[in-house]
């Protein structure tokens, strides 16, 4: 289904010429015949089809609209969609000069947003001015060639064009009735080898060429390129539906999202969320979707309108990733697509924390465990450190990998002296390869002069599962299913070894 929100007017000229196959008629049928269907029938939409004629003087009258299309007259619009290519007169009703010239009487140049030649001959213009389509006259080539400036300057301009069967896409060679090799998608002139169906863009007079085998849409607004492999017949709804998202962009996204966690002290989690715009016109209003990691804007999540940038969301769960997205809001019906996602993962605050505080001018030591997803085995992880700065401090201390690798883990070290003049310190766990996953563990700061072990216990048995030693080295034990101690294993600089194991039961008695 098209977007609501953002009103658009089309105006499609039709090949109608006896030499269209029935399967070609049937099928260019029902896809107008769906993209009929997939609009809202809520006056947001205007359509006009026009039949093309037999001679490029002759005005169309074989059309319907425009009119905005409703409830009331869609049955109107399905009826023409389903007879128009059973009324053709004759094999020459292919004449693009007499669907312009019937457009130029039905909109006084107040021209459609869209206008959609769909047609399977070489009926095209611009052409060498000393070279007439297939045997018509110098004037007809110049009021063709008119007509296309006139409505490239006021519209988007698509053609559907079969490109097999001496169709072409570029300006023909002097004295040459089919184009050069390099003008067809394969087989050279007047071939049909690799035929298909393609749209060619145009804008404000500029021809923008066509790729092989390929759709071939360009955004003017942003100068990007849109490409998708797609046959004319099975997808013309798709490519229609292409044209109309990017048309409707009359209103330009934000850019540059940026997202920033709150300090937090309840179980209620904020984020600070703003964008920027570069285009002019500049919005003043904007609506803001978020939720879950992974949901649609257009569908789900939760939607805000707001005139505040940057913004405030409150009511966010802990530990848990969330997407953003936001688009202006130009006036009621004119939105820009969504910029996004960006997206950031609340962490649930440490309740504890405070009591960790270090000494400015003393020395401290930091390790941890590092593990890289590497495909090939590795003999050390050089993508992976931990990086100290501090507020209030320019000084930068960074951490490295060191020792051998023990079953996929390396130790990271390093010492620093907190300076003098730090208010915060800011540990950063950093990975500067992004095609390779990176796990830390075991993060432990304590003063230089001293030693420190830790514990880790089963928070369901109480029971320890681990002690570290003063060199973040880990002991481990293991225990059965009734609670008993079986195996003790120590980590050590040469591998994991088992220094105690311990099997026991119940004599069976006879």
């Amino acid at each position: 289904m098209f977007p609501q929100d953002c009103t658009k007017r089309f105006s499609f000229l039709l090949n109608r010429c006896g030499s269209l196959s029935g399967s070609e008629k049937d099928i260019l049928e029902q896809n107008l015949l769906d993209f009929l269907n997939s609009l809202p029938q809520d006056g947001t939409i205007e359509l006009s089809f026009i039949g093309l004629m037999s001679s490029d003087f002759e005005s169309s009258d074989n059309y319907i609209g425009p009119a905005y299309l409703n409830s009331n007259n869609y049955s109107i619009f399905e009826n023409y969609i389903s007879n128009i290519y059973n009324t053709s007169d004759g094999p020459g009703s292919h004449y693009w000069n007499s669907g312009f010239q019937t457009l130029n009487d039905l909109y006084i140049n107040d021209y459609p947003d869209i206008v959609v030649v769909v047609s399977h001959d070489n009926y095209f213009g611009p052409v060498p001015s000393n070279w007439a389509p297939n045997g018509g006259t110098q004037s007809a080539y110049n009021l063709l060639q008119s007509n296309i400036q006139n409505i490239n300057n006021n519209s988007h301009l698509f053609f559907c064009l079969d490109l097999g069967d001496s169709a072409y896409l570029h300006e023909t060679p002097p004295g040459s009735q089919y184009p050069g090799d390099e003008y067809y998608l394969e087989g050279g002139p007047n071939s049909t080898n690799y035929a298909r169906w393609a749209l060619e863009y145009y804008y404000n007079g500029i021809d923008v060429p066509n790729k092989a085998e390929e759709l071939y849409v360009s955004d003017d607004l942003y100068n990007n390129d849109y490409w998708a492999s797609l046959n004319y017949f099975t997808d013309l709804g798709d490519v229609l539906k292409k044209m109309y998202l990017i048309s409707c962009i009359d209103c330009y996204p934000p850019q540059n999202l940026h997202v920033e966690p709150l300090e937090n002290n309840s179980n209620s989690y904020s984020v600070i969320f703003s964008w920027s715009e570069t285009n002019s016109p500049l919005s003043s209003e904007w609506e803001v979707v978020y939720g879950v990691e992974g949901f649609s804007p257009y569908t789900e999540g939760q939607s805000i309108i707001t005139n505040d940038n940057p913004l405030l969301i409150e009511g966010l769960e802990g530990d848990q990733t969330y997407d953003f997205y936001v688009r202006s809001r130009c006036s009621a019906n004119d939105v820009s697509l969504y910029t996004g996602p960006i997206s950031i993962n609340v962490c649930i605050p440490c309740p504890n924390c405070n009591s960790f505080k270090l000494e400015p001018n003393e020395k401290y030591v930091l390790n941890a465990w590092v593990k890289e997803g590497h495909a090939a085995q590795q003999t050390s992880y050089d993508n992976s450190s931990i990086e100290l700065s501090y507020n209030g401090s320019s000084q930068i201390d960074v951490c490295t990998t060191s020792g051998k690798l023990i079953e996929g883990w390396q130790q990271v070290y390093g010492e620093f002296v907190v300076p003098a003049n730090a208010t915060n310190i800011n540990i950063s766990l950093i990975n500067n390869n992004n095609d390779v996953a990176c796990y830390f563990d075991d993060i432990r700061i304590h003063p230089y002069n001293s030693n420190l072990k830790s514990f880790v216990y089963d928070q369901k048995t109480q029971k320890l599962m681990a002690e570290l030693d003063e060199n973040n080295y880990a002991t481990f034990y293991e225990y059965d299913n009734e609670g008993g101690l079986i195996r003790v294993k120590k980590e050590t600089e040469r591998g994991v070894y088992t220094i105690q194991e311990t099997r026991s039961g119940t004599q069976k008695s006879e």
